[in-house]
């Protein structure tokens, strides 16, 4: 059985990547946060964060992303 998923808009605020960037700047949060951040949506199954997180694993790391052809 699956574990209870949450949207970042069910997140408390302070757990919330844009919230915690306002608050805190760009060095609190992770790669996968700021990129997650810039897609702006997730699909049913991943938030915007566990998207860009495989984008990263994918690419090796976001300087790996200049390569990457749309």
């Amino acid at each position: 059985m699956e574990g209870r998923r949450y949207t970042i808009k069910q997140l408390p605020p302070e757990l919330r990547p844009r919230e915690r960037l306002l608050e805190a700047g760009p060095a609190a949060l992770s790669n996968a946060e700021l990129l997650g951040i810039l897609l702006g949506i997730g699909n049913r199954e991943k938030t915007a964060v566990e998207l860009a997180s495989e984008v990263i694993s994918t690419h090796g790391d976001l300087f790996g992303l200049h390569n990457v052809a749309v």
